[in-house]
């Protein structure tokens, strides 16, 4: 019974010869900025961090056949060497050769317009579950005849006002360990503000909204973030900087994917562990699988 009644500790591990997938994270916006393009490589169960993607060539081509080329900044980062924006209606191509002569090309993604956003409000509300807090809602402005989709980020700015907090701190003037009393402490005013600073946090889901069944291809009234009353980031001060993407059908449909993919809201109907693709392909090895998206968007922010 005692030998039945210990614990052995168990270390998962994975059986199999893992293959070694090319992993793509690239957005490419409107905005006049450096892009970002992301390489990584898929990694085992064990293994704590991925493997960054190194030494690679990466560019995208325009319609007009225009190279803009990117630079690694660090490993597995590659941004773009100047400055540039996306422009309307025009098609784009993600090139990326690794540095082992392995070629890649994303499919030819066409700029969707920009949605200006109309509204951005806080409104006090009770949510689905009963909580009192504050709901962050948005409207936009779209006249297009097709429907629209869109995804969305913010960034969120708070005070903070320590609680408990005493201006003066204890500061050891002697130390001699071998008196009776080793310690001798001297209380002193902080030299610099410590009572009051501020934190900022960026959202770490999706979130994203389409026009599909509605009467126009505008967002009216979509809850985009909540905060409940008992969160202390309204407590004394707070901002919000929302971020809309105004995406193509595709990406829409790919971002909704690996959110369902990612989560599952019934214990009973849990989402199996799987591959699905991107818009990347490999050019040497057509069936080679290559993870991740090369996305084009429109884009507007409001505070």
């Amino acid at each position: 019974m005692f030998v039945l009644g210990c614990v052995e500790e168990f270390e998962p591990k994975t059986e199999v010869q893992s293959q070694s997938a090319l992993v793509v994270d690239g957005l490419l916006t409107d905005e006049l900025k450096r892009h970002r393009v992301l390489l990584t490589r898929t990694f085992r169960f064990e293994d704590e961090f991925p493997e960054l993607e190194t030494g690679a060539f990466v560019r995208i081509m325009d319609g007009q056949a225009a190279e803009h080329a990117f630079e690694e900044i660090e490993p597995g980062v590659y941004l773009s060497a100047s400055e540039w924006a996306a422009q309307a209606n025009e098609a784009y191509v993600l090139q990326i050769t690794t540095s082992d002569g392995n070629e890649y090309r994303s499919a030819t993604v066409i700029t969707p317009p920009r949605v200006p956003i109309a509204d951005l409000r806080a409104e006090r509300m009770v949510d689905d579950v009963g909580t009192e807090g504050v709901g962050i809602f948005l409207d936009n402005i779209s006249d297009l005849s097709d429907p629209t989709y869109f995804r969305y980020e913010f960034e969120e700015t708070y005070k903070i006002i320590a609680p408990k907090w005493d201006p003066f701190k204890l500061v050891v003037v002697r130390y001699e360990p071998c008196f009776p009393n080793p310690f001798e402490v001297d209380i002193q005013p902080w030299e610099d503000e410590r009572r009051v600073c501020f934190a900022s946090l960026v959202s770490n889901k999706l979130i994203q909204t389409s026009s599909v069944g509605l009467e126009r291809s505008a967002i009216e009234n979509f809850q985009a973030h909540f905060i409940s009353s008992e969160n202390y980031i309204i407590s004394h001060r707070y901002s919000i900087n929302l971020t809309q993407y105004s995406q193509t059908q595709d990406a829409f449909s790919f971002y909704e994917r690996l959110g369902d993919f990612s989560s599952s809201d019934n214990v009973f109907s849990q989402i199996q562990p799987g591959f699905f693709d991107g818009n990347i392909m490999a050019v040497n090895d057509p069936t080679e699988k290559v993870l991740g998206y090369f996305e084009v968007a429109s884009v507007d922010s409001k505070r």
